[in-house]
């Protein structure tokens, strides 16, 4: 989980030069957030926050309100299994095209 951390330190220290390789950046992020997904999913709850962050604060990834309610909903689940399926506060500020979504995809974890 480090791999996040690490190529944003290299981003903003120009060791990887978005502007010159952009492709080879896009192969990279992806890798670590495919990686990243793919702990979230086997129930890692760091990973899960991780990727919750980065959908909110859009360093790496873009700005997804569905992704972030998405991730930050799955790791208060990982974190108390028995939480029923209570909306977040931030529920209200998502449009009602997103809620519908954001209802399709949690409602069975």
């Amino acid at each position: 989980m480090l791999l996040i951390t690490h190529l944003y330190s290299a981003i903003q220290r120009g060791v990887i030069n978005i502007q010159q390789y952009p492709l080879e950046y896009m192969y990279l992020r992806d890798e670590v957030f495919s990686y990243l997904r793919k702990l979230s999913s086997q129930g890692l709850i760091r990973a899960t926050e991780i990727l919750s962050l980065e959908y909110r604060v859009n360093r790496l990834q873009p700005e997804d309100h569905i992704l972030n309610y998405y991730y930050v909903y799955l790791a208060l689940k990982q974190k108390n299994p028995a939480r029923g399926n209570q909306r977040l506060r931030n529920y209200d500020t998502l449009s009602e095209k997103q809620k519908i979504i954001v209802d399709r995809m949690t409602q069975n974890l």
